[in-house]
């Protein structure tokens, strides 16, 4: 047993003779619920991360995908608008068009050398899962960023 306050969860007991199961939990009812539409994603980044991770690994991925690269346009979009405000006129289109870009290049370049170091480390996950990783970084990001650009700007 662990000590109280210890960050290493005690292991699940089974209920087969007493044995431990260390196996990871499947998912849950709540966790299976479809994801539909900008709304749905926004939800399952910011309150139920694991339900959209256990739906980036199935045949949705594609479309969620595509979702969250949308919300990371639009978020880097609308942040960037903030910060060209600060110098108006030709900042007002540049800086959105730099902060998105960048941030899609970077993701476009680092995708293959991230995808290759967690094959290395021992990670099971396909291209596509990583993708998906990135995806919801980069749109959890932009929202974090939008959503503080008011208090960074005043």
């Amino acid at each position: 047993m662990n000590e109280p306050g210890s960050l290493i969860p005690s292991p699940r007991p089974s209920s087969a003779g007493g044995k431990v199961d260390l196996r990871e939990p499947g998912p849950t009812a709540a966790e299976l619920v479809p994801i539909h539409g900008l709304g749905g994603v926004l939800d399952a980044l910011l309150r139920r991360p694991r339900r959209l991770s256990h739906h980036l690994s199935g045949a949705d991925a594609p479309r969620l995908i595509g979702l969250m690269l949308l919300l990371t346009v639009a978020g880097a979009g609308l942040y960037g608008e903030v910060v060209g405000t600060f110098s108006g006129g030709t900042q007002l289109w540049a800086a959105p068009a730099k902060i998105t870009g960048g941030l899609l290049v970077c993701g476009i370049i680092c995708l293959r050398s991230l995808y290759v170091f967690a094959c290395l480390a021992g990670a099971t996950a396909r291209l596509g899962d990583v993708a998906g990783m990135v995806a919801g970084l980069f749109a959890l990001t932009t929202l974090l960023l939008f959503s503080s650009a008011p208090a960074i700007s005043w």
